[in-house]
């Protein structure tokens, strides 16, 4: 920001302006004061930082004075004012207020706006449900920090995740442990463990007599505890250590309700996957969904993820689940269901909730994910006009009934023009931006190369081409 100094080559210099069009920004050299030294210099003033959890976390039950969270996390921190320091870096030999080379600017909400910085990880919050953790006083914004730190030290001892790996945010009312870098699953890792690290926490301060933080806690790495904290600490941990275990495979919930709301990020799209077919192309899709998750705020499989029911399609849903979990990309994903006859399998898994479409407001516009198979395809249409033909005039008698009733089949919502329409279920690939109708293709071995491995991606920072079909 204009004002700081930054450090290059171990030379100084001050910022004098930012240009935010083509982020580049404008320094001369820093020039050192007589007496004051740049480690006690005052830094910016910022405002505590805010922690918005993404569409569709996944949430733990049991603790009554927390609610615990996991899955996407937009972390915005504002500066409330900045130290401008003049360019000279000179003060007069006066004593007083006027001899410091700094000045406070108070930034008023728009230009504390333009400052912000944003960031989308993956990673856990607790959220306090209570003014009082022990009846006497509210929680402060240090006591969920501290709390933070002896978690992520137990971490290290416990699981062997070094506290280098895992970041830690707080406000008075929230604390956020997210994986640092480019996802590396520390965090999805540390979610499932949170109990188990908790309760090692709870001993570590259970068993100490010290009131104040010593050697045998956390005294020695953390330094002297605020007097008084170590009960409110212990009530946290009790209070983690109530986490309900969940048998992943059976009984792991999702809500999938798609707000209207979702207005950027990035989303990916596939669909026809067909797993537990001879003919899938299961190894790649498994590589494919590793990659494209980690670019990702949400990954939707728009249709026939699997070619069966029985028990080769639930070893396939197992499978995906366990690759989900393992890898923390499953708070991200949405299934959309096409049929009892490729899907049915899902149906043994009564805690995955599944839509028959999903609806997202974007930059773009509306988006439509739907698999196909009961919007209206004529086969006759598809004989005329190929497949894409077809879905045109699909989407035409859709816009026809929305106009009339007001939806464009009594389980499908209101389709316009602008409406983005997405599909799948017949296998092939188009992008037809003046129609707004996209084919997803296929991951199986059969038909042609152009249909095989396709993936939708929209990009709501990507202004000038926001829809994009691409090839794996």
């Amino acid at each position: 920001m204009p004002g700081n100094v930054l450090t290059r080559n171990r030379q100084k210099y001050l910022v004098e302006d930012i240009n935010q069009q083509n982020s580049s920004i404008f320094v001369k050299k820093y020039l050192p004061s007589r007496t004051e030294g740049f480690d006690t210099a005052p830094m910016n003033s910022l405002s505590d930082p805010s922690i918005t959890v993404g569409i569709l976390p996944k949430v733990t039950e049991g603790p009554e004075m927390m609610n615990i969270s996991f899955g996407q996390l937009t972390i915005e921190r504002k500066p409330k004012a900045i130290v401008n320091y003049s360019p000279e870096r000179r003060i007069t030999e006066n004593s007083g207020e006027n001899s410091k080379s700094y000045c406070w600017q108070e930034l008023t909400e728009e230009e504390a706006q333009d400052y912000s910085i944003r960031e989308k990880v993956e990673g856990i919050t607790l959220s306090l449900l209570v003014e009082s953790v022990n009846g006497k006083g509210g929680p402060s914004k240090e006591m969920l920090k501290l709390l933070g730190k002896m978690l992520l030290i137990e971490t290290e001892v416990v699981l062997g995740i070094p506290t280098s790996e895992i970041g830690l945010i707080s406000n008075n009312k929230q604390l956020a442990l997210f994986d640092k870098g480019k996802g590396k699953g520390n965090a999805g890792y540390l979610y499932k463990q949170l109990k188990v690290v908790s309760e090692e926490l709870r001993k570590r301060l259970m068993n100490c007599y010290c009131e104040e933080g010593c050697k045998k806690c956390y005294g020695e790495i953390i330094g002297e505890l605020p007097k008084g904290s170590k009960e409110e600490l212990i009530l946290l941990a009790q209070d983690l250590g109530k986490i309900v275990e969940t048998d992943w495979y059976e009984k792991l919930e999702k809500e999938i309700t798609i707000q209207s709301n979702y207005q950027e990020g990035k989303i990916i799209a596939l669909a026809d996957i067909h797993l537990g077919s001879e003919s899938s192309l299961e190894e790649e899709f498994y590589e494919a969904i590793s990659g494209l998750s980690k670019q990702a705020d949400i990954v939707i499989i728009n249709g026939d993820l699997l070619d069966k029911g029985g028990k080769e399609g639930q070893k396939a849903v197992k499978k995906l689940l366990k690759k989900a979990i393992s890898e923390g990309f499953w708070s991200k994903l949405i299934l959309i269901r096409s049929s009892t006859i490729h899907d049915a399998a899902l149906a043994n898994f009564a805690n995955i909730q599944q839509q028959d479409y999903a609806q997202i407001e974007t930059e773009a516009g509306e988006v439509l994910f739907v698999h196909g198979n009961k919007i209206g395809i004529d086969p006759n249409d598809v004989v005329k006009t190929k497949e894409e033909g077809a879905i045109i005039v699909a989407k035409g008698k859709l816009i026809a009934k929305s106009k009339l009733t007001g939806k464009a089949r009594n389980w499908l919502p209101k389709i316009t023009k602008e409406t983005h329409l997405v599909i799948g279920h017949l296998h092939k690939r188009f992008f037809n931006e003046r129609y707004r109708v996209y084919g997803l293709g296929h991951w199986t071995k059969k038909g042609k190369k152009f249909d095989k491995k396709c993936y939708l991606i929209i990009d709501s920072s990507n202004t000038l081409n926001e829809l994009q079909l691409q090839s794996y």
